[in-house]
């Protein structure tokens, strides 16, 4: 017992030591985190799928609700230039909380994913507005400089 305390001890101590829960750390990784998340949206708005890519590492997962997953940078541009072919999507992305420790982050979030068909699709698929709730995983690329490594949303109950 006197083992796991010592243990226990030690882990909170090197946490704080290492910058973890810091409240600057979580300001900057926040701000950062959120920087990013309008980048992801300005890409969906412009169509511009690999602009959209490059937020992810290239080892990235996506898994959106009720798909598997999406492995690596250069499948989910792939599948993003394939919705894109059949209309406009949007994001409206809101972090509820980020926590950071040692150039690693977990983005916990809602957000809105919106679509319109273009001429050649609106016959076969509506207009459509979809939310979910996501955890992403992010890793600190270089200072200041974060991409998602693990992207996860869940259908957010209608």
């Amino acid at each position: 017992m006197a083992m796991l305390i010592i243990l226990m001890a030690g882990l909170v101590v090197d946490a704080e030591l290492g910058g973890c829960g810091d409240a600057a750390s979580q300001a900057e990784a926040l701000a950062a985190i959120e920087a990013q998340n309008a980048e992801v949206q300005a890409a969906l708005e412009a169509g511009d799928m690999a602009r959209y890519a490059q937020v992810f590492t290239e080892d990235a997962w996506q898994v959106s609700p009720n798909s598997m997953p999406l492995e690596g940078r250069a499948a989910i541009q792939a599948h993003w230039e394939g919705l894109a072919a059949l209309g406009e999507w949007r994001f409206a992305l809101t972090a509820l909380d980020v926590w950071a420790c040692q150039g690693s982050a977990i983005e916990r979030g809602y957000g809105e994913l919106s679509f319109q068909p273009n001429e050649a699709m609106a016959a076969d698929m509506p207009a459509f507005t979809a939310s979910a709730h996501y955890v992403a995983h992010w890793i600190e690329a270089a200072p200041g400089e974060w991409r998602v490594r693990s992207d996860v949303a869940a259908a957010a109950p209608q």
